[in-house]
Formats: C-alpha cells, sequence, structure tokens
C-alpha cells in the first residue's frame, strides 16, 4: 500500500503572521478567543490583520476557549450559546472544510464539554468538518474519547506530551489517528511525525519575523 503524503499545517496565533507558502498550504488561523469567568463568558476577536501571501491557501479557522478555576461544571446557557456561536462564524471562512475548538477542557467540565463537541457537529454543514485539539493526557485516561462527536482530534505532542507520544500502542484509539500537534522549537523524532498524515505545527515566535522551516 503506498504511504500517503502529510499535509503540514500551520498554527497561526493572534501575535504572528502567516508563514511563507512555499512552506505550509493550510493554516490553522485563531480567530476567536473565549474566556470562561465564573458565569460569564468574554469574547476577544483576532485583531491582528493576516495577510495571505497566496490565494491557494487554505484556511482552518479556529477558536480558543479558556476555563478559569472558578467557572461552572456545567456552562450556562450564554457560556454554550456564545461558544456555538463562535463555531458557526468560523465556518464562513474555513475554505479548507474545516473548523478547530481547541479547549482544554477540565476534568470537572468533561460531561459538558463533550455535549458541547455534540452540539457544534449537528449545527456544522455536512460539508464542514469538526477538529477539536486534545491534551496528550488524555490520550491515557481511558474510553470518555469515544463519546467525543469530532471528526478528528489533534494530540498535542509538544511539550510534556512528547514522552506520551513515544508510547504510540497504549494510546486511545482516537489519538492514533491522522491528525497530531507538534512544536516547530522542538520537532518530534522522525518515526513519531511519519505516524501522522495531519501534522499542525505550533511555533513560539512570529512565523514571519522568525521563521522556523517545515520539519523534517
Amino acid at each position: 500500500m503506498p504511504v500517503q503524503a502529510a499535509t503540514d499545517i500551520a498554527w497561526v496565533w493572534p501575535s504572528s503572521d502567516a508563514p511563507a507558502v512555499a512552506d505550509y498550504q493550510t493554516i490553522a488561523v485563531l480567530t476567536d478567543t473565549l474566556l470562561l469567568k465564573g458565569e460569564d463568558i468574554t469574547r476577544q476577536p483576532r485583531r491582528r490583520a493576516l495577510a495571505l501571501w497566496d490565494a491557494r491557501v487554505q484556511v482552518i479557522p479556529v477558536v480558543h476557549v479558556q476555563s478559569m478555576p472558578n467557572s461552572p461544571d456545567v456552562f450556562t446557557e450564554v457560556q454554550r450559546k456564545a461558544m456555538l456561536a463562535a463555531l458557526d462564524r468560523a465556518v464562513a471562512g474555513a475554505t479548507a472544510g474545516w473548523v478547530q475548538l481547541d479547549f482544554e477542557a477540565p476534568s470537572r467540565q468533561r460531561e459538558a464539554y463533550l455535549a458541547l463537541v455534540k452540539m457544534a457537529r449537528q449545527r456544522l454543514p455536512a460539508s464542514v468538518r469538526l477538529s477539536v485539539t486534545a491534551l496528550a493526557s488524555w490520550c491515557l485516561q481511558g474510553a470518555w474519547l469515544d463519546r467525543l462527536a469530532a471528526d478528528e482530534v489533534v494530540p498535542m505532542w509538544y511539550r510534556m506530551g512528547e514522552p506520551v507520544a513515544q508510547d504510540y500502542p497504549a494510546l486511545h484509539a482516537r489519538c492514533r489517528g491522522p491528525a497530531a500537534g507538534f512544536s516547530v522549537q522542538t520537532p518530534p523524532k522522525q518515526a513519531v511525525a511519519n505516524r501522522f498524515t495531519r501534522r499542525f505545527w505550533f511555533n513560539e515566535r512570529n512565523w514571519v519575523a522568525d521563521p522556523v522551516q517545515r520539519f523534517p
């Protein structure tokens, strides 16, 4: 069976410009940041203009959610509606056919998170797929990921996740799919990277001001 070529995708956070198209023809752009604090939710849309150097670049809009310690275990209706609305807004810019939810939900909010992802998938058009990021620790925590209604799970294998990625057979099946997240500052071993055909790359600095070549 022929080996499928890998697609390398650059995560572009609010403080960064887009990388050169020669390195990444797909970029995942953080478009909305939502902060859950108590029973409230605040929105911080992307303010830095993003210049795409080539019309061929495909975009995956990313909605980032951060849960503060005093946020409730069960989301309020206002919080739930705001998160779903952010994903709905992202569809207009999803030229790659994907939107992504980046939410490191604490374990106490797990059921609420699963319900949110299920509702989001039901609301999105069939032509747009839902990607979610995952902490490396989630991949070793049993079968709750079986209930995650996302089309794609992107385990983040950089920093503390690197040792977890080495023990590939022990990972939950959802974390052994085609997608994974890596850091260009601390790239993985070639054998680890080769297991994944949709590789998201995190750059701690501005892609343009301090470019880092695509791995490998």
